[in-house]
């Protein structure tokens, strides 16, 4: 059995070592033929990568997206009727919910700025996205061929050609995923403007809208990395570092250019998270004081408790005072 596997092994090692040389050196060998596959993979997508990450299609006019978002403008308008009964108990119950009598009051006239925002949510955003469009351009690499260059799909080492394949494959997914995120987040903005106006959902609204601003900024930053990494190839050409450099800066590009989004979602949604923690803070700490300033924890002017009198502590103080000054008479 041991002398089986002795020889199987052997036989293996001398099929595959010479096609290891043979596809370094782009001779056609054994794993030429194997990964061949990958490479073209690597040749489709780094076209496909230039598509969607250099164009934003258009989110108005966009017969689909309009029709997304009529309806759930139709829904918003329609629920905005249950507002006031809303309002009404967030006075009555607020404190018990976690809602400040302040924030109570803002509810409306959120309301109505979201509900306005959502008529013309989509025109709007489409500035945005046209904004991005400009930004990529500005940054955009003239020569689409030094992208496959950078991928080191003109070298002869297989192995790249694989780790640059999959790279390739997030990318384009992340753009594509990118892309639905943005006309789906335009569609359903009206909802996201009926969630913003309330203060228990606002958090959930504000983490879309975070979201949504930042997948727009990706674009440009992504395409300026590219642009970055195809001028720092040419600068190693000058070295005589050739072909090392070119599948090293690839794979360096590749990388940073699936970080970059993961940074700024990070960011984005932490912003969100601070912002929430802070307005629960100051809720809290208006809940411990009370309406009249003191201290929630009956304590006052003694142990335990803040040294501000209530009005109503006040008065019973004037009275005992008076009660003393009479009977010392």
């Amino acid at each position: 059995m041991r002398l089986w596997k002795t020889g199987l092994t052997g036989l293996l090692a001398a099929a595959l070592i010479p096609g290891v040389v043979a596809a370094q050196s782009g001779n056609g060998g054994l794993l030429d033929i194997l990964f061949s596959p990958f490479k073209q993979m690597a040749e489709d997508l780094s076209n496909v990568l230039i598509e969607v990450l250099t164009k934003t299609p258009k989110l108005y006019p966009n017969p689909s997206i309009e029709l997304i978002h009529q309806l759930t403008l139709t829904v918003a308008v329609a629920s905005s009727g249950l507002i006031l009964v809303a309002v009404g108990i967030y006075y009555i119950t607020g404190t018990y919910l976690g809602v400040t009598y302040q924030q109570a009051r803002l509810i409306l006239p959120r309301l109505m700025i979201g509900l306005a925002f959502a008529a013309v949510s989509l025109p709007l955003l489409q500035m945005g996205v046209e904004l991005s469009n400009v930004l990529v351009e500005a940054f955009r690499p003239t020569d689409p061929f030094s992208v496959q260059e950078l991928a080191g799909l003109t070298s002869g080492l297989v192995l790249v050609w694989f780790i640059n394949a999959w790279l390739l494959l997030a990318l384009v997914v992340l753009f594509l995923l990118r892309i639905v995120y943005l006309f789906f987040v335009a569609a359903i903005s009206p909802l996201i403007a009926l969630a913003w106006s309330f203060p228990n959902t606002r958090p959930y609204a504000e983490s879309f809208i975070a979201g949504w601003f930042t997948l727009l900024a990706v674009a440009p930053l992504d395409v300026l990395v590219l642009r970055f990494s195809l001028v720092m190839q040419s600068g190693f050409d000058s070295l005589n570092l050739e072909p090392v450099s070119d599948w090293i800066i690839g794979v360096a590009a590749f990388t940073l250019m699936l970080w970059i989004p993961r940074q700024l979602w990070a960011v984005s949604q932490s912003l969100v998270s601070k912002s929430t923690g802070i307005a629960g803070s100051a809720q809290s700490s208006w809940r411990d004081k009370g309406p009249g300033g003191s201290s929630g924890g009956g304590g006052s002017g003694g142990a335990g408790g803040d040294d501000t009198l209530t009005d109503e502590e006040l008065q019973r103080l004037r009275r005992n005072q008076r009660r003393r000054d009479r009977g010392n008479r």
